[in-house]
């Protein structure tokens, strides 16, 4: 969903630089991201265990299954088809195929049972970086908008606002991966640190997207991007209360953090169309 909002975000940036539309590269990204997303979703049910997040225990039998069989077939026939279809429109060269070769690395991290072991704690860094700037980047350089300076800053600032709904969704389940020994990051940095680096991330990442709203001279359109603040900051209260020891309300924190980002993307999506 994030990937698929800010791939649609690098469209629209495009757009709004006065490219024209290209549905065929448009629509061979966007089947290249869904049919990644699919082969980590086939790769997460066929690696799970109920004894050890890494055992194979099962993992054969799981491949065998009619319908792991035709996700998998179907996801590496969307990319594939839409490489051929990229190289038809003449368009996968150069930087473009530069973050191809990116996104398909940083997937095989998380395919990789060396990967996933070693890079656990930080998975929200690799999603982020596929999140932002790659999705973004990707989207626009499909319709020949490439990459320019201030697109950094946007960029920046929705991996830092990914981080921490990713941190913050990691707390729900701090019992269980202690539990399972799964080693996310707030385990890893401890529950008081990771409250203050979701703090100090939230607070980073608006003061870039405001940055890149200022520069742009964009205000008029997505002021209602600093208003998603309030909801940041109301993130920002549920966690202090929970570390003061008060019930916590997991549904309401995990709808808030997705909430944040989807909004804040959203805006400047519906932004830029309106301008």
């Amino acid at each position: 969903m994030a990937a698929t909002l800010v791939y649609i975000l690098g469209l629209v940036l495009a757009m709004e630089s006065g490219k024209v539309l290209n549905p065929v590269t448009f629509f061979c990204g966007l089947a290249i991201l869904i049919a990644f997303v699919v082969l980590d979703k086939v790769n997460n049910y066929t690696t799970s265990s109920s004894v050890n997040l890494f055992s194979t225990v099962g993992r054969t039998q799981k491949l065998k299954h009619p319908s792991v069989i035709a996700l998998l077939f179907a996801a590496f026939a969307a990319i594939f088809l839409s490489i051929f279809f990229l190289l038809q429109q003449q368009v996968l060269i150069g930087v473009n195929l530069a973050w191809l070769v990116l996104i398909a690395g940083l997937m095989t991290i998380n395919f990789s049972r060396v990967g996933r072991i070693w890079a656990q704690p930080f998975q929200w860094l690799i999603e982020g970086l596929l999140v932002s700037p790659l999705m973004l980047f990707w989207g626009a350089s499909l319709q020949g908008f490439p990459p320019v300076p201030l697109m950094s800053l946007l960029s920046i600032g929705l991996i830092l606002l990914y981080a921490v709904v990713t941190l913050a969704l990691q707390y729900p389940d701090y019992q269980s991966d202690m539990e399972h020994s799964h080693r996310s990051f707030i385990l890893l940095v401890g529950w008081e640190k990771g409250i203050v680096i979701h703090n100090l991330l939230l607070i980073l990442s608006f003061l870039l997207l405001g940055a890149y709203i200022y520069l742009g001279g964009t205000w008029r359109f997505h002021w209602a991007v600093v208003v998603m603040l309030l909801v940041g900051a109301f993130q920002i209260l549920q966690l202090r209360r929970i570390s003061q020891g008060l019930r916590p309300n997991w549904g309401l924190l995990k709808s808030t953090a997705m909430l944040l980002f989807s909004a804040v993307v959203y805006f400047f999506i519906t932004g830029y169309l309106l301008k």
